[in-house]
């Protein structure tokens, strides 16, 4: 199992942020206790990963446009947003996913 780097946003303000304003987000982001996200004050696509509380993928989303509102499945506990040109996994329902901190 590969363990993926990631940025965490734990505290509302670092969630309601995201990813919103930036021209382009090479780390993933995990929400942590999030069950639902947005894509206002977007620029760019985004892949949405819906997990559990072992991080199992509950539901994906791909190429997610600017202003759009996505919530998770019964279930869901935290929610990984990838940038939509970045994406090099080939995650889907059913994979349990592994974090570290990105150190970057």
């Amino acid at each position: 199992m590969e363990t993926m780097a990631v940025r965490y946003a734990r505290s509302f303000f670092e969630k309601l942020r995201g990813m919103m304003f930036y021209k382009e987000h090479p780390v993933p982001l995990l929400l942590c206790s999030s069950r639902a996200i947005h894509t206002f004050g977007m620029r760019f696509a985004i892949d949405v990963l819906f997990l559990d509380r072992t991080h199992t993928v509950l539901a994906e989303y791909r190429r997610v446009p600017p202003g759009r509102m996505l919530i998770g499945p019964y279930g869901t506990v935290a929610v990984l947003e990838i940038q939509a040109e970045k994406r090099t996994d080939t995650y889907t329902v059913g994979h349990v996913l592994t974090f570290k901190t990105y150190a970057g």
